[in-house]
């Protein structure tokens, strides 16, 4: 999984792959092109910017925050002159918000105002190399996060800590194959009631849930590294660049070269 910089908040791993001031003359992006399996934050710095959620237009404001949650379909745009923002992409394990399909729009308070303004005057985000920016980017995403409200929130003993082990092995290892009497066993329980736990848990059996595992960490890999499609095929355990763009296909409506070629870091 691809990593920008790591942490712990509450119960579960953030990973931010990017935090940066952006400055951009054009803004312009459909539904297909930034709908992606990250979370984004946008800290507009002028009025220029607008986003369509559902045939909602909002424009995004100075002063507030905007939280989008991982698979959203929205479209973006500007106006005439330089759009001004902090976009931040990241990911969280998925047990931790039950958030689907949503734009939050949070007036930013005192310390992700503070946050934002400290990585804007150091002017060295998105570098592996800054650990105080990297810092920065965690404790800001941490606390854009802290706004969300509570009934959007996963209490931690809602899942048999069995299965949620069993799913960050998975997340953290997808190229390895994972049959279900395998993860049964480490469960410890019958391959038949590990189905029905597990599809009961996260919304789908196991290997549809490995599949779209597969697929979603091969879209932010197309998005955010140089790595060529054979080699993201392999590392996310699909047996060859044949079958891997088949399964990507049908899951994108996209080809990854077009996803890739196609798509943007809005």
């Amino acid at each position: 999984m691809l990593e920008h910089a790591t942490g712990e908040i509450g119960y579960t791993k953030l990973n931010v792959i990017i935090c940066a001031r952006t400055q951009v003359d054009f803004w312009e992006y459909p539904e297909k092109r930034l709908q992606m399996p990250f979370w984004r934050i946008y800290y507009p710095l002028n009025d220029l910017g607008f986003i369509t959620h559902h045939n909602k237009k909002q424009q995004l404001k100075p002063g507030h925050i905007y939280l989008i949650a991982p698979e959203s379909p929205f479209s973006c745009r500007k106006t005439d002159g330089t759009l001004d923002k902090i976009v931040c992409h990241f990911l969280l394990e998925d047990d931790f918000c039950n958030c689907c399909d949503t734009v939050f729009d949070f007036p930013a308070d005192a310390i992700t105002t503070g946050l934002a303004e400290k990585l804007i005057s150091k002017g060295k985000m998105n570098t592996n190399t800054d650990r105080y920016s990297d810092m920065c980017s965690l404790a800001f995403c941490s606390a854009v996060i802290d706004l969300l409200p509570p009934e959007y929130l996963a209490p931690k003993d809602q899942m048999d800590p069995r299965l949620r082990a069993i799913r960050s092995e998975i997340r953290s290892d997808i190229s390895r194959e994972y049959k279900n009497a395998e993860l049964a066993k480490k469960m410890g329980v019958s391959t038949s009631i590990f189905v029905r736990s597990f599809s009961a848990a996260f919304g789908k059996a196991p290997q549809q849930y490995i599949l779209e595992e597969r697929l979603r960490q091969a879209s932010t890999m197309l998005l955010h590294s140089d790595l060529s499609i054979e080699e993201i095929a392999e590392k996310t355990g699909f047996c060859d660049r044949y079958y891997f763009t088949r399964a990507f296909t049908k899951f994108r409506y996209i080809s990854p070269g077009k996803f890739r070629k196609g798509s943007t870091q809005a």
